[in-house]
């Protein structure tokens, strides 16, 4: 019991159990556990974690002066027909903008791996059966000439 409480004061144990997950999800990055069997087994969802942890928050831009900053910020406005006038408040609303667009982004490439998974799959499974079917072959082929071996026998 003290070790425990001094494994929660000195924040070992949460640290332990962060390992574990990054242990997992290099497992999972690596492709050595499917996300499927994990998510069920852990209740995560890996794919949304990574959309999550791939956004940078706020977002990032050039150091500029303040003139500079006038000037870029008219710009922005006059490119960008949804935007105000004024910079946006701590950057949330660029931020959501480009949040949107590199979740869509990645959703599109989700769904593309998706279908290049299915195509493998239905690849894999064609080849499985096609091999079945040579085996079969073959092995009626054997049978046929160890029949005529014991009819001239």
């Amino acid at each position: 019991d003290k070790l425990e409480m001094k494994a929660v004061k000195d924040g070992s144990a949460s640290y332990a159990a962060l390992e574990k997950k990054a242990e997992l999800y290099e497992k999972l990055m690596r492709g050595e556990v499917s996300d499927e069997e994990d998510e069920e087994k852990y209740s995560v969802d890996f794919f949304r974690k990574g959309v999550e942890q791939n956004i940078p928050w706020p977002p990032q831009r050039p150091e500029t002066t303040t003139s500079q900053a006038h000037e870029s910020n008219a710009e922005d406005a006059d490119s960008v027909p949804f935007m105000d006038a004024k910079a946006p408040g701590l950057g949330h609303a660029s931020s959501s903008v480009d949040r949107n667009h590199h979740k869509q982004f990645v959703m599109e490439v989700h769904e593309e791996a998706k279908q290049a998974r299915e195509k493998v799959s239905e690849i894999k499974h064609r080849r499985q059966e096609q091999a079945a079917a040579r085996r079969e072959k073959l092995m009626k082929a054997y049978l046929r000439m160890q029949l005529e071996k014991k009819n001239k026998a």
